[in-house]
Order: C-alpha cells, then sequence, then structure tokens
C-alpha cells in the first residue's frame, strides 16, 4: 500500500468495568460481536496467558457482560476475534 489507511475496517469493541459492591460488571457492545471471546490474564508480563473466560455472558440486546467477584489480584481482559 501506499500509505492509505483503509476505510472498510469496523471499530473495535470497547470493553468497560464498572465496580458495584463486591462485584465488577465487564460489558462491551452487544452489535457485530457475536464472533468475539472474551478473555483474562493474571499478568501481562511475557508470556502472557491469556485463558478464555467460561462465565455466563448476558445480553441485554444492547450490551453483553458478566459479573465477576472482586479479588485483591490484578485480572486484565480483552475481547479476541478467533
Amino acid at each position: 500500500m501506499n500509505g492509505a489507511v483503509p476505510t472498510n475496517l469496523a471499530s473495535l469493541p470497547v470493553l468497560s468495568v464498572i465496580r458495584s459492591g463486591p462485584d465488577a460488571k465487564i460489558s462491551w457492545p452487544a452489535a457485530n460481536t457475536v464472533s468475539f471471546a472474551l478473555e483474562q490474564a493474571n499478568t501481562l508480563a511475557a508470556p502472557v496467558n491469556w485463558l478464555t473466560n467460561i462465565s455466563t455472558i448476558t445480553d441485554d440486546g444492547t450490551n453483553k457482560s458478566i459479573t465477576l467477584p472482586t479479588t485483591n489480584a490484578s485480572q486484565f481482559f480483552r475481547l479476541r476475534r478467533p
């Protein structure tokens, strides 16, 4: 390519994390995310060991979300399209 930026790429979904009492709610848009998997890791130090989150995903038609108990340990999340 000659430096042109492709314009046909869809925007990537953004994760949101909100604390609610003793829990954390991780959410992302429901639209166009059916092929994405939520993954999590305990550290971002190389090599990162991303694991598929197996929590039940709630879909209200606008957002998908999971609710997890908060801990004192770090947790990192990402959406990945396999």
